[in-house]
């Protein structure tokens, strides 16, 4: 255990504890390019309310976005950034499908002058071997023969992996059509397997044809997750102080339970329109894997309110409003699963054979017991077996 803490005391470059090491590379960060002469940005809200494209912050370029209508000033600047990513609810009942990424972490990032172009990626790879201690020899960067400008600076260095990555990989959107990116990644040896992991990015950022900003940005459970050589990310995110990491089921788990306490903290509330529908959408995912899981509602209250002391120093309650509307799942799948009980207990004694129909009826009536079609199709599958 000794050798494992002194192994890690190393590559996050100071002393520290388990708990310690988001802070410690928050904080490494924040002097390295502070020390460099940027300039410190304050982070944007997770709901995006300024911006009515995206409904979430969810990368650092976001808060940096009205910077792109003037000069960015030289060297620049650089935030932290909580950030809220919903693509997990996409496959948010489908127990084959287990997320990658959490809906929820933080992320580093700066947002550099165009005049810097020969100084952004040797300041990310300086970051990462002098600040974070991570050895060269972990390290290559993955690239487009056509991005030499970004790589140039550090090719004599450390390893240039060139087009191994279809041409989709080294190119960037921002949601405008006058703004795109060509960007390199960075990626970390793991130990174990020998395979590199992407960590971050140098990206030039394009306004019709034209570099006006570099932006460098990682993911700090990702990295964390990189450099101890652990199997997901959210092996490095705080929740897992609370909830030691299990592969398969319990990461979905996992995942809408932190994302349904941070939409709670900002104030959301389930329903209709915006965030409010997307909160919905996490909190019966959420609900489904509770019980699918057999976890009881006051585990699950428990686990929100220390979150969200961890996480937001708030002894909010939160984890009260979530096991009230859990409770309320459970009390109307409970509700649905009795009538549909009885539906079809009524079809056999009729001799009715029009399955399909009934089906349909059962999926109709479904709705209105605010069941997933997920669910309720599980349910009256389980229920004709």
């Amino acid at each position: 255990m000794t050798a494992e803490r002194n192994k890690k005391e190393r590559l996050i470059g100071q002393n520290t504890t388990d708990t310690d090491y988001h802070e410690n590379m928050k904080n490494g960060f924040t002097d390295f390019f502070l020390q460099n002469g940027y300039q410190e940005f304050p982070p944007g809200p997770i709901v995006a309310r300024k911006d009515d494209t995206i409904l979430f912050t969810g990368a650092t370029i976001t808060p940096f976005m009205p910077m792109l209508e003037t000069r960015v000033v030289n060297p620049g600047f650089f935030t932290i950034q909580p950030c809220l990513r919903t693509q997990n609810l996409e496959n948010c009942y489908d127990g084959k499908t287990i997320p990658e990424y959490m809906s929820y972490f933080w992320m580093c990032g700066t947002l550099a002058s165009p005049v810097r172009g020969d100084e952004v990626t040797k300041e990310a790879l300086s970051l990462l071997t002098n600040k974070y201690a991570i050895p060269l020899e972990r390290i290559i960067v993955k690239a487009s023969a056509r991005d030499r400008d970004l790589t140039e600076q550090v090719c004599d260095q450390i390893w240039i992996e060139t087009d191994s990555q279809p041409a989709l990989y080294y190119n960037w959107r921002y949601g405008r059509a006058d703004l795109v990116g060509r960007g390199v990644t960075f990626a970390i040896r793991q130990e174990k397997s020998g395979v590199f992991r992407d960590i971050g990015n140098v990206v030039a950022v394009e306004k019709n044809g034209k570099i006006v900003a570099y932006e460098f940005g990682f993911g700090i459970e990702t990295l964390l997750s990189r450099v101890f050589d652990l199997t997901k990310p959210v092996e490095a995110a705080k929740i897992s102080q609370l909830i030691p990491f299990r592969p398969g089921h319990q990461e979905k788990l996992v995942d809408f339970l932190v994302a349904t306490t941070v939409l709670f903290q900002q104030g959301i509330e389930p329903g209709k329109g915006k965030e409010r529908y997307i909160l919905k959408k996490y909190i019966k995912a959420l609900g489904y894997w509770q019980r699918k899981l057999g976890i009881d509602v006051a585990t699950v209250r428990m686990w929100a309110d220390q979150f969200a002391i961890i996480e937001f120093d708030s002894d909010s309650g939160v984890g009260n409003k979530i096991a009230e509307y859990l409770k309320e799942q459970y009390e109307q799948t409970t509700r649905f699963e009795d009538y549909a009980r009885n539906q079809i207990k009524a079809f056999r004694l009729r001799n009715e054979t029009n399955i399909d129909k009934l089906r349909c009826r059962l999926m109709n009536r479904a709705r209105g017991f605010r069941l997933s079609d997920h669910e309720a199709t599980e349910t009256i599958n389980y229920l004709l077996s």
